[in-house]
């Protein structure tokens, strides 16, 4: 009896601290309406929070072309800032020297990429670099966020913004000279 005794007082009372402790988390009082205070200012968070809830946005509002003005951890190559654009439920991609395409569609906040293609030209390694890079943020289906005209595509590590792009595209250059017809055999030449 001598133990049930010293036992049971040393096992009641850690029990009995943290249902008092769990009792007084919920007394701390709200911030006042209006984002202000009457006490000393609140400090942010250190982190952002793991699973930040995007602003309610239209997908519709992610049509038409983009161009990068950010990527990480990756860097982009000036001059060959990489373009993206969404047309209904396509995705086209010039990430820098290749081309990608393919299809997409949008759940929730994720931005899903259906087997996209591309050119395999050979490039300099800095534009591979940057090719790689965008290839496995949008193969990795990403999450995205618009706000305040900023296009922001994250996965992991990785990280993509771009921003409306608002340059014409440029036709292909027209020839100089005068325009030969196109040779054609003579009846009955192949």
């Amino acid at each position: 009896m001598r133990i049930h005794a010293f036992i049971t007082p040393v096992l009641i009372a850690p029990v009995l601290a943290s249902l008092l402790l769990t009792g007084c988390a919920g007394s701390v009082p709200a911030e006042p309406a209006g984002g202000g205070s009457n006490g000393p200012a609140s400090t942010p968070p250190a982190t952002p929070p793991s699973d930040p809830t995007p602003p309610v946005v239209d997908p519709a509002e992610l049509q038409g072309r983009w161009q990068a003005v950010e990527l990480s951890p990756a860097a982009l190559v000036p001059g060959k800032e990489p373009r993206l654009t969404l047309q209904a439920d396509r995705i086209g991609v010039l990430p820098g020297c290749n081309t990608m395409g393919g299809s997409y569609r949008i759940e929730g906040n994720t931005l899903i990429t259906d087997g996209l293609t591309s050119t395999m030209m050979g490039c300099p390694e800095e534009l591979m670099a940057q090719e790689r890079a965008v290839a496995e943020l949008l193969e990795g289906d990403p999450q995205w966020f618009l706000e305040r005209g900023r296009f922001t595509l994250i996965d992991g590590e990785r990280r993509l913004v771009l921003v409306r792009d608002t340059s014409t595209p440029q036709p292909p250059p027209a020839p100089s000279g005068p325009v030969e017809p196109p040779l054609t055999p003579a009846p009955g030449q192949r």
